[in-house]
């Protein structure tokens, strides 16, 4: 198959005007000019028409299962108060939650994402996500502050990823949630399991100033839920440094894992995460919704982090569209070049997933996931028109297989 397009950009820094991609089975063949890619007799020629094909979007995080939840939460007045909030309102249907995942995934689709890193606290996502047709890593969640239920934590953790079968298109991570919510022991043992089982890790770090309190003095509104929940905290005493630091002495950056949000990260945690090869993930308009200041992913990345994008889940974000992600952050960062903000959702989304030569770009040899974006007219650069308002995803592939046309 030949997918030929106004343009065709292998990586969000060059540009074939009157663009070819050669697909075969799962993989790209060839890249180039159309007159350049050659035609074989038996090639179908898809013409996209007046549109940017580009590689595919790696959305780095989502909770797919928290889909019912789309605009019934407010701007809250804090982070517990949110937090509280999904906790009552979560739904603990099977069938509904398996539902919600798929229809997620398809909505991610619809907007770009060929790649998605989920989250998921109940399990029911990855026999979801396994009939979809995007690319994924599912990575199972544990929480637990107390000590009392680590063990408990533990088996449901060994029991879920013993059912999680992998496949070309699927695999399996580990995910202790957070610093405030998961007991030293219950980390220390999930980051155990991950290495045992050579799985990657992922954990909520550094979201909130209110974690950043509890970690550093045990007090705060985390102590405030925590006791309302009836909670033990008796021999807990707080380790009083920073979120990072703290996971950096339990080991959890060895692995060079997600940290996802990273909204306060300090001058003093920054050494920590370039040296053990830390992504972090920023989710922009999860961002904006908490009313954070700036996130320091323009500094982090200036001094060699990489930084990823995700959506976070429909709880604090309107959709799971990746192109609507990135041309938030174009508005909220006029100064950030179209060209910066489109690598952070293609190449450096790609580096944490382990296969950083395969996606993310369009070579010959990387797998063929793609999608194509009809542009507005005008003569500015062709990276600024696909984050332009009026910009639209009309096209995906995941793997060599078309998962959503506009036109079908």
């Amino acid at each position: 198959m030949i997918l030929r397009a106004k343009y065709v950009m292998p990586s969000s820094h060059e540009v074939f005007e009157n663009g070819a991609v050669r697909v075969a089975d799962s993989e790209i063949v060839e890249v180039g000019t159309l007159s350049s890619v050659s035609m074989g007799g038996g090639d179908a020629v898809i013409d996209l028409g007046d549109v940017a094909l580009l590689p595919g979007f790696i959305n780095a995080h989502a909770h797919l299962e928290l889909g019912h939840l789309r605009g019934k939460l407010p701007p809250p007045p804090s982070f517990t108060t949110w937090l509280g909030d999904v906790v009552r309102l979560r739904d603990d249907d099977p069938e509904r939650v398996e539902q919600t995942v798929i229809d997620g995934a398809d909505e991610a689709l619809r907007g770009g994402t060929t790649s998605i890193v989920d989250v998921t606290n109940t399990g029911h996502a990855v026999p979801a996500l396994k009939k979809t047709p995007i690319r994924k890593r599912v990575h199972l969640e544990t929480l637990g502050f107390s000590e009392s239920r680590t063990e408990s934590a533990l088996t449901t953790l060994n029991n879920r990823l013993d059912l999680a079968l992998q496949d070309d298109l699927l695999t399996v991570g580990v995910s202790p949630h957070a610093p405030y919510s998961t007991s030293e022991r219950l980390y220390r043992e999930s980051i155990r399991l991950a290495r045992a089982r050579g799985l990657p890790l992922c954990s909520h770090v550094a979201e909130s100033v209110e974690e950043e309190e509890f970690i550093r003095f045990g007090t705060g509104p985390f102590a405030d839920l925590l006791d309302s929940l009836n909670v033990s905290m008796d021999g807990w005493e707080p380790p009083g440094i920073t979120p990072v630091q703290y996971l950096n002495k339990l080991g959890f950056f060895e692995s060079a894992p997600l940290l996802i949000h990273g909204n306060y990260i300090r001058d003093d945690d920054v050494a920590i995460l370039r040296d053990m090869n830390v992504t972090v993930v920023y989710c922009p308009r999860s961002h904006e919704y908490f009313g954070h200041p700036d996130h320091p992913f323009e500094k982090l990345f200036a001094l060699g982090i990489n930084i990823a994008i995700g959506t976070d889940s429909l709880a604090s974000c309107p959709d799971l569209n990746m192109l609507n992600e990135l041309k938030f952050a174009a508005r909220r960062y006029p100064h950030v070049s179209p060209e910066r903000i489109l690598t952070l959702a293609m190449l450096n989304g790609a580096k944490p997933l382990k296969v950083r030569a395969r996606v993310g770009g369009l070579r010959a040899g990387w797998k063929a996931d793609m999608t194509a974006v009809a542009l507005p007219s005008g003569g500015r650069r062709v990276t600024e028109r696909i984050l332009d308002d009026a910009a639209r995803v009309v096209f995906t592939m995941v793997d060599g297989e078309i998962c959503y046309r506009a036109d079908s």
